[in-house]
């Protein structure tokens, strides 16, 4: 297992960390948090509202860390229209959700919105810690279909080394990035 995102290494990178989640305990938990976690730039809003308010060109963080079950609209649907509708920077921001319900479903709901990574309440730094380091280190190329806008949702490349039977297909023709 690698070891944790250093205090440090955070600290270095200057991230800011944007955090929606309608309680305000659990904002004060996530930003506690994030603070053992080398993160001193934190921004935290109550409802979607606010947080679309703040976005801009000159206030676009480099995570965002949802709560699954805002109300009205869920987590799920403010990733899927941050992605779709906001569009811009902001659409490209890693989200990272948290949920207290984890549910297949559920998982497959939020992959499908265009969410960058899932973590069960309740949130541990080292859990924390894992999921900005998987957006921050490993971050997966963006993905546009008629259908979906989001990060690339496999999470492992599979080599496929059988005869190529789609002749209008270069096996060696890279992936495009964003």
């Amino acid at each position: 297992m690698r070891p944790l995102i250093s205090p440090a290494s955070l600290r270095e990178r200057d991230i800011l960390v944007a955090i929606l989640d309608a309680n305000e305990q659990s904002r004060q938990f996530l930003t506690s948090v994030l603070g053992m976690l080398g993160v001193e730039r934190v921004v935290d809003f109550p409802t979607p509202q606010a947080l679309l308010t703040w976005l801009s060109p000159r206030n676009t963080p480099q995570v965002l860390l949802v709560d699954a079950g805002l109300a009205p609209m869920s987590g799920v649907a403010f990733a899927r229209y941050l992605r779709t509708i906001v569009g811009g920077r902001a659409a490209y921001v890693p989200i990272i959700l948290i949920g207290a319900r984890v549910t297949r479903e559920t998982l497959t709901e939020a992959r499908n919105a265009g969410v960058n990574e899932f973590i069960a309440k309740p949130v541990s730094p080292p859990g924390l810690s894992a999921r900005l380091r998987a957006v921050l280190e490993a971050p997966r190329p963006f993905v546009r279909t008629p259908d979906y806008f989001g990060p690339d949702r496999r999470r492992r490349q599979v080599e496929y080394s059988g005869e190529n039977r789609r002749g209008s297909v270069r096996n060696d023709a890279p992936l495009s990035a964003p």
